[in-house]
């Protein structure tokens, strides 16, 4: 990237998406087979925007590589980190 003439915010974030911090924390609790109470929390809407996913725009046409889906990522982290998830 330094290299070249793209410049601009870049976002780089997995795909698979987009995904609540609900839903990430549910495959979490499924890929560490972890019995664990999850409770959403409901707001009013004022303390997040309603709609603010990250998007990779920049990096697709750009011609970059996008990084690989979410739960794939987190099952080979949680790997790494001496968990054996079960996708």
């Amino acid at each position: 990237m330094l290299g070249s003439s793209n410049y601009g915010t870049y976002h780089a974030v997995c795909t698979g998406g987009p995904v609540t911090r609900y839903e990430y924390a549910e495959m979490l609790k499924k890929l560490t087979g972890k019995d664990i109470h999850l409770v959403p929390v409901l707001g009013d809407g004022s303390e997040r925007p309603s709609y603010s996913v990250l998007d990779n725009m920049m990096l697709r046409i750009s011609g970059m590589e996008e990084p690989k889906d979410w739960k794939e990522a987190l099952s080979e982290f949680l790997t790494e980190c001496g968990f054996h998830p079960t996708l």
